[in-house]
């Protein structure tokens, strides 16, 4: 009874009133429990314990609804998305980054972590592609006011390996005008694409909150793509450059993103590819200032060997 009387005050705050409408949408909640009754068990009693979770719904009433309705992958179930939502706000709360993600969570703020004159690393909380995922981490043109990447991402537990992880449920770009700023971008930090540098900024998410294993969607399992003839993006290609490892609607991805030995590299383009090289690292250093870890979370960044960055996906699942 204790959770059925928690449930229905939460109920009450997240939607309050008493209009038609009101208990219209109280009663869908409802429902969605009663078709879902045991995996409703654990998300609703997680609603209520949960402050960060309980604060999330007292600010957006759909959040009450958030596992019910297709996210994320496609084909996955609504035990998975419960599963799933539990497990990245338990990460959320984690005590290295609780401050910022409750600014992102609670207050709506886009929280910069790292930034390099006009451009800045930045994480929110999703508005749009809200269904890949449940953070966003975007490389933002603060001087345009536009985010020339972005990628959706959510904290699980790895289903194979039960390790922690990550999943990309997206990875956008700006349409018309914004590609402009995105070639514009790409020359002024030396080369290094805006795709490129979010990417950078998710694995050093990865490592800093000790994630083991970071996977994304194939283009066919995106949750757009379900029952849509207009979506057209193509991720394979760029998780393969990645040096992602295709299974069952995914890429395992490395944790540490490749990059070349200089020796690899033209002698002619040697002083710009330094400079990328130390741009990156100065932008990752920048998180640990953020997120309350300096002498912690740091990674230095360095250039890898091939061997070293293509992590081949058994040794994840055997690590």
């Amino acid at each position: 009874m204790t959770l059925i009387s928690d449930t229905y005050a939460l109920l009450s705050r997240a939607i309050p009133g008493r209009s038609s409408g009101v208990w219209f949408r109280r009663m869908r909640v409802i429902m969605y429990s009663l078709l879902y009754p045991h995996v409703s068990g654990v998300w609703l009693r997680a609603l209520v314990q949960d402050p960060l979770l309980t604060g999330m719904a007292l600010r957006n009433r759909r959040f009450l609804e958030r596992p019910y309705h297709p996210a994320f992958q496609s084909g996955m179930t609504t035990r998975d998305r419960v599963a799933l939502v539990c497990e990245h706000f338990r990460v959320a709360a984690a005590p290295f980054w609780s401050a910022v993600t409750r600014r992102v969570y609670l207050n709506g703020e886009a929280v910069t972590l790292a930034y390099h004159e006009r451009y800045a690393i930045v994480l929110s909380n999703p508005t749009r592609c809200w269904r890949e995922g449940l953070l966003t981490v975007a490389w933002r043109d603060e001087a345009a006011c536009v985010d020339l990447a972005w990628a959706t991402i959510s904290f699980e537990l790895h289903r194979e390996t039960g390790l922690p992880g990550i999943l990309v449920g997206g990875l956008q770009g700006p349409r018309g005008n914004g590609r402009e700023l995105v070639r514009e971008a790409t020359r002024a930090c030396h080369g290094l694409r805006p795709k490129a540098a979010v990417m950078e900024a998710v694995c050093m998410l990865c490592r800093i909150a000790q994630v083991r294993v970071l996977a994304a969607v194939t283009t066919r399992a995106h949750i757009s793509r379900a029952g849509s003839s207009e979506f057209h993006a193509d991720y394979d290609a760029f998780w393969r450059e990645m040096g992602g490892v295709e299974s069952e609607g995914r890429f395992v991805l490395p944790l540490r993103p490749y990059h070349r030995d200089i020796s690899k590299v033209p002698s002619n383009r040697r002083a710009v590819f330094r400079r990328r090289q130390e741009l990156i690292a100065n932008l990752l250093a920048q998180f640990d200032t953020v997120l309350g870890m300096a002498g912690e979370g740091h990674v230095e960044v360095r250039a890898p060997a091939a061997q070293e960055a293509d992590v081949p996906y058994h040794q994840v699942i055997e690590a």
